[in-house]
């Protein structure tokens, strides 16, 4: 298992492979859990996500991601946080993700 010094977080391809992957492996979460996809509204896609991010462990296999979409201007959406159950509850998911989504979203936010 990955230390949290290990992982990295970088903006990817929304529709990259490793993305994907991961977002497949959310989807049969929610199923496993809840019978169904439970989020509401219109899934995310790559025209409209602003930001998906991705985190890596030391070896750079794919272990997260996150995305945020414009809703409108100034206001964004979290859509997609995920981080598989080997690295939950050491602060990738809750803090770093959500931190590098929303790191260089600022100067867009109020304009510039």
């Amino acid at each position: 298992m990955a230390e949290d010094d290990d992982i990295a977080i970088a903006v990817e391809p929304f529709d990259a492979p490793d993305g994907a992957g991961l977002r497949d492996e959310l989807a049969a979460e929610l199923e496993r859990r809840y019978g169904r996809d439970s989020e509401p509204g219109e899934k995310p896609t790559a025209a409209s996500v602003t930001r998906f991010v991705v985190a890596r462990d030391g070896a750079g296999r794919a272990v997260g991601c996150g995305a945020l979409r414009a809703i409108e201007p100034g206001v964004f959406e979290i859509k997609r946080m995920y981080v598989r159950d080997e690295l939950r509850g050491r602060g990738v998911e809750g803090h770093r993700l959500l931190r590098a989504r929303i790191e260089g979203t600022r100067p867009r936010l109020l304009g510039g």
